[in-house]
């Protein structure tokens, strides 16, 4: 009979955020093991059984339950922001296929359009030896940048830190609705990033490359809310909290990692292949847990959950799974990488909409950093700082670097 076993450590413990290969290694060899526990809650860790639960019938995301519909009314009605964001975001519930046709439309235009000229001064500084302590401050706002930038969207350095802060507290609320304090954080950060949105809407210019797709969605009959949030809010909200968080953890791999950061010195033509890019995206990045709700009583791969019962992906955890990948704790850019064994973007509706300018961005990354990080660089490990105590991903704060 398969089990969830006590893992002796935190789930918002910084070290096992950073290092849960170390905590997780000996538990995939055993077959009893289903998942572990901590904080009060299960978590699946091992490929296959969060694979079954992701994309299995019988699990959902949330809860229906009187209670929990009680519970998410009474936030409707007092955070405002957050329940238009929800309301009209393609990426909840079943999404609108249309309207996230169009976005991902308005997405790769720009992923394809980018310019990335005005930040080649913010990668340059890992070519002067010292200390860094804030550079991922800059390195994570960069995505943002460009975004704004490339759109024909209006900025100044003060909206980049309070767009960016105001899109990780965003995502705070999510897989926590019981905390009320993170879901009043993340109608904040709705409010900032709508704010921002709504004053800029009206005075995009038609030689903008998203005025087309704005002009779109309205001979389509999407309301101005469905404009405001699906086409500007959300994008504004995913370019923080994911590629701007994820790039502090990528930055971390390469550093930590010298035999990869070789080899794509002697064969940088490497980093325009996309599994490179996945490969790097699977050692670490910021999506931390996913839940799953049982819909009914159900069976998996031996252990059997209760209607009702809650379970949450661990996605370091099966990003790390021996049965699925060789030398999981490596790097290796000759990693095949199919709809069968990544994750990293979910699937079927529920892809990331984002997933080529994502590439983009990290392309441009990998190449502005062969350009500039020398080979005598290190992270001080025991000086990283993370804001992570809610479940849905994980921030690095802070990570000085060395420079040679």
């Amino acid at each position: 009979m398969r089990e969830f076993v006590d893992l002796g450590v935190s789930i918002y413990d910084p070290d096992f955020t950073l290092n849960p290969y170390a905590y997780l290694h000996d538990l995939y060899q055993h077959e009893g093991v289903v998942g572990f526990s901590s904080e009060g809650m299960q978590f699946l860790f091992k490929f296959d059984d969060c694979r079954t639960a992701l994309y299995a019938r019988q699990f959902q995301r949330g809860q229906e339950n009187p209670a929990a519909f009680k519970r998410e009314a009474d936030y409707a009605s007092r955070y405002t922001h957050r329940a238009r964001h929800l309301a009209n975001h393609f990426a909840v519930g079943k999404p609108d296929l249309k309207l996230k046709a169009l976005v991902v439309r308005m997405v790769n235009t720009i992923a394809s359009t980018a310019s990335f000229a005005s930040v080649d001064n913010i990668l340059a500084k890992l070519s002067r030896p010292g200390r860094l302590d804030d550079y991922i401050e800059e390195i994570t706002t960069v995505p943002l940048r460009i975004f704004l930038e490339t759109a024909g969207i209006p900025y100044n350095d003060g909206d980049l830190q309070r767009l960016h802060v105001s899109g990780c507290d965003f995502i705070k609320g999510f897989e926590a609705m019981d905390d009320e304090a993170l879901i009043k954080l993340m109608d904040d950060g709705s409010q900032v990033v709508q704010s921002f949105v709504a004053q800029r809407l009206e005075s995009v210019s038609e030689d903008s490359v998203i005025y087309p797709f704005i002009e779109e969605a309205r001979a389509g009959g999407f309301s101005e809310d469905n404009i405001a949030i699906s086409l500007l809010t959300g994008p504004l909200i995913d370019t923080s909290n994911t590629f701007g968080i994820t790039s502090a953890f990528v930055l971390r791999t390469l550093i930590s990692h010298k035999s990869a950061w070789q080899q794509l010195k002697e064969r940088p033509e490497l980093i325009e292949q996309d599994n490179v890019i996945q490969e790097i995206l699977r050692m670490d990045n910021h999506v931390k847990v996913l839940s799953r709700s049982a819909v009914d009583e159900v069976d998996l791969n031996g252990y059997q959950f209760k209607k009702g019962e809650s379970v949450s992906l661990f996605f370091p955890g099966l990003n790390r799974d021996p049965a699925m990948w060789t030398n999981p704790d490596q790097v290796d850019f000759s990693r095949e990488f199919n709809s069968q064994n990544n994750l990293i973007f979910g699937g079927s509706v529920h892809t990331c909409v984002g997933v080529r300018l994502s590439n983009t961005f990290m392309k441009y990354l990998l190449a502005g950093l062969l350009e500039n990080m020398p080979d005598a660089i290190e992270v001080v490990e025991d000086e990283i700082e993370v804001d992570g105590s809610w479940l849905a991903e994980r921030i690095i704060t802070r990570m000085p670097i060395l420079v040679g």
